[in-house]
């Protein structure tokens, strides 16, 4: 295996794993949250702290029904939840990133829109694709256009999805695709 570098870490078949802690919106966008989830990764051994960035207006419709046992979260509509964890903007997670820079854990976050590729691009190393977003070509194509390193969730998606995926990143400046195995759940 060749060595590649998330963050601040080199990565090779010598080295400790990359331990990624996912915050995603557990947030539930308070600042105070946010941070207490980060240090409580750093002081659990994480090399990263990663988000979701996203605005619900750009990723769902305010039609969209439920695809989660509505049992254990009530809302019955797609944009409703999303609406709920999308307050943060780019001074928040440009905040984000700066607190974890003083702690000296990786600032990562998953964009789901082209807004939140480039104001994240300053931020982050590398990039990480959500296996929700693995057909969305020009959101791919954005994000490989930045010539990052990128994880490749892979929970939703087929073995052909996946090829194509891995042919469009390439064909856009991507060099390192790092393919992660992850059950969507």
């Amino acid at each position: 295996m060749r060595s590649i570098k998330l963050g601040r870490k080199i990565i090779n078949s010598n080295s400790d794993p990359y331990i990624i802690a996912e915050i995603g919106v557990n947030h539930e966008c308070s600042m105070k949250q946010a941070k207490k989830l980060i240090l409580n990764a750093k002081n659990g051994g994480a090399d990263a702290a990663k988000f979701q960035t996203y605005k619900a207006e750009l990723i769902t419709s305010k039609y969209s029904p439920s695809y989660w046992d509505i049992k254990k979260e009530k809302t019955k509509n797609q944009f409703k939840l999303f609406k709920k964890y999308d307050l943060f903007d780019e001074n928040n997670y440009r905040k984000l990133f700066e607190y974890c820079k003083s702690l000296k854990i990786d600032f990562a976050s998953t964009p789901f829109d082209h807004g939140a590729v480039d104001f994240l691009d300053p931020m982050v190393s590398y990039f990480k694709i959500s296996s929700s977003d693995i057909t969305n070509y020009p959101l791919i194509k954005k994000i490989a256009s930045k010539k990052k390193p990128i994880l490749l969730s892979t929970g939703a998606s087929t073995i052909s999805e996946i090829n194509n995926e891995v042919i469009i990143l390439k064909k856009n400046g991507c060099k390192i695709i790092i393919i992660m195995h992850c059950i969507l759940n």
